[in-house]
């Protein structure tokens, strides 16, 4: 029987071989878009709202296939790209929160000259017909695309909207960490594990707890998966407490499970940001 690293390089494999095969069609579609396209004044706005993966990727594709007479306007609050999937990390280890904002200059960096503008502005409301910013500004739209990602807190999301200020913000909750001892996570899932596992790696005096409402750590995935985590998880020191939902107490720094209650330092929860 192949084993399952085997398994997983054959889906892998299955998966690359049509995506392969568009990019090889789509690449000389877009070198021809490239020197067939004009840019025109009275040209007619495709405006998207966001610059999350999906919303960059949406502005990469028009900006190949748009034909003349239509232009990209980017609508994006944030100076760069939130890599949101490495806040957790950069919230525990310092030296890195930097390299979490990336700057948006090479979405269309081969795009034709004319077919997109970002603005960085928040948009206010939206009209059949206009899309209404906060600096005042009234964009016409022929075609809308909304792609703002989700709504989280610390870890998951931050608050500012530029580099200097989002760092800030991920330094603010790195040294919460360091400054504490008996850490809870509420919550089993990818972000839960990861916070739990890194702030146990890097700071192995700390006493961590992990509360999860379900039988399985990580439920979008395989039982697999939990299988080899959960024996990870408890050689590294962390008190894995499955099938559990505590009810987080007035002030945010004691959980009641079963009519007991735990104090800690600092509570993490989906629920909320960080709480001393």
């Amino acid at each position: 029987m192949p084993s399952d690293k085997l398994k997983i390089i054959g889906k892998v494999i299955l998966l690359l071989i049509p995506f392969g095969l568009k990019w090889l069609r789509q690449k000389p579609l877009a070198v021809q878009h490239g020197w067939s396209y004009k840019a025109l004044p009275t040209a007619h706005n495709v405006v998207v709202i966001g610059s999350s993966f999906a919303g960059i990727e949406l502005v990469k594709r028009l900006a190949e296939t748009l034909p003349t007479g239509y232009r990209i306007i980017l609508i994006e609050k944030n100076s760069h790209l939130n890599f949101s999937w490495v806040f957790p990390r950069f919230s525990v280890i310092s030296g890195y929160e930097r390299q979490a904002f990336i700057p948006y200059d090479g979405i269309t960096r081969k795009a034709p000259a004319g077919i997109f503008t970002r603005l960085k502005d928040i948009v206010i409301d939206i009209t059949a017909n206009q899309v209404h910013l906060a600096s005042g500004e009234m964009i016409d739209y022929t075609y809308l695309a909304i792609a703002t990602g989700s709504s989280q807190p610390l870890p998951a999301k931050i608050l500012s909207t530029n580099l200097n200020e989002g760092s800030e913000e991920l330094r603010n909750v790195q040294e919460k960490i360091q400054a504490v001892n008996r850490i809870a996570i509420i919550g089993g899932g990818a972000m839960g594990v990861e916070i739990a596992t890194d702030i146990k790696s890097f700071f192995p005096s700390k006493e961590v707890t992990l509360f999860h409402s379900r039988y399985q750590l990580l439920p979008s995935f395989g039982r697999k998966l939990h299988d080899f985590v959960l024996p990870a998880m408890e050689k590294l020191g962390i008190q894995v407490i499955l099938e559990a939902r505590p009810e987080i107490l007035l002030g945010h720094k004691s959980l009641r499970l079963a009519g007991v209650v735990q104090e800690f330092d600092l509570i993490v929860s989906s629920l909320f940001e960080y709480c001393l």
